[in-house]
């Protein structure tokens, strides 16, 4: 099970597989993994065929969280479009609530349109936030 202090170490490490000023989204979206010809081919129908007007980015690389959970190892989030907080749901084991929530705030700001460093910066942000009220 992926814990805060891990999930941090993951998405510090998912930012720097393409680097702080990567924008992977322009306005919603997430997948969890490089929408590839291979990966699109093995997708349901309908999502599938969706995904033909995808900007480059989305081809080139998972999203910020899925990028962190395959380098925890984890894959039983791969071809899911849906946010982190139903990815938790289905799979209670996967992680913390604590790790979710940080994980939420990071892939909230990376589908509306912030770099990948700025939504990490405003994961650990919550954190801060989230100690001082204690």
């Amino acid at each position: 099970m992926i814990d805060l202090a891990q999930a941090r170490d993951l998405l510090a490490r998912a930012v720097e597989t393409q680097g702080r000023d990567f924008i992977y989204s322009t306005g919603g979206g997430c997948f969890y993994v490089p929408l590839t010809e291979e990966n699109i081919n093995t997708m349901p129908t309908p999502i599938a065929a969706r995904l033909a007007f995808y900007v480059e980015s989305k081809r080139k690389t998972g999203c910020l969280i899925g990028v962190a959970l395959d380098l925890a190892g984890e894959t039983r989030h791969h071809f899911r479009t849906s946010i982190i907080h139903s990815v938790y749901n289905e799979y209670p084991n996967m992680m913390s609530y604590e790790a979710k929530e940080y994980f939420s705030v990071a892939q909230s700001n990376q589908d509306y349109g912030s770099t990948w460093g700025t939504a990490y910066d405003r994961a650990e942000a919550s954190i801060q936030a989230d100690q001082n009220e204690d």
